[in-house]
């Protein structure tokens, strides 16, 4: 997986305001010129002004989404490199995907760091 750029991942949703911004007015002023053009002041311009808002909304429930679904990635992204560094292998156990979960090594990690240590030293003689 690729590391991921805080300033790239910030920089991708900053224009949210201004696309909301620009759909709205937008909007407005289609519908104002709209209305010079017809002759029907104010109504194409309050509905100018409406669609621009619904789109600009739009948008900004999609950007929404769009930010749940990567925090989502990255949460699960975060617990497999949290499981890896703790040992911890999911592995398939049929076909509906159903994972269990086992540890690299066979026996359990000692308490404290002396214990750890006697116990990787015991490990490094037996090879």
């Amino acid at each position: 997986m690729l590391p991921i750029n805080p300033r790239s991942a910030g920089m991708k949703y900053s224009t949210i305001g201004l696309e909301l911004a620009f759909s709205v007015i937008f909007g407005w002023w289609a519908g104002s010129w709209l209305d010079g053009k017809f002759d029907t002041a104010p109504f194409l311009e309050i509905s100018g002004f409406g669609a621009g808002l619904f789109a600009g909304f739009r948008s900004l429930f999609r950007a929404a989404k769009q930010m749940q679904q990567d925090a989502d990635l990255d949460t699960q992204a975060d617990a497999a490199a949290a499981a890896a560094a703790r040992g911890i292998v999911h592995a398939p156990d049929d076909a509906a995907g159903e994972t269990t979960c086992t540890t690299e090594a066979d026996e359990p990690a000692p308490a404290d760091a002396d214990a750890q240590l006697s116990a990787s030293q015991e490990r490094s003689d037996e090879h």
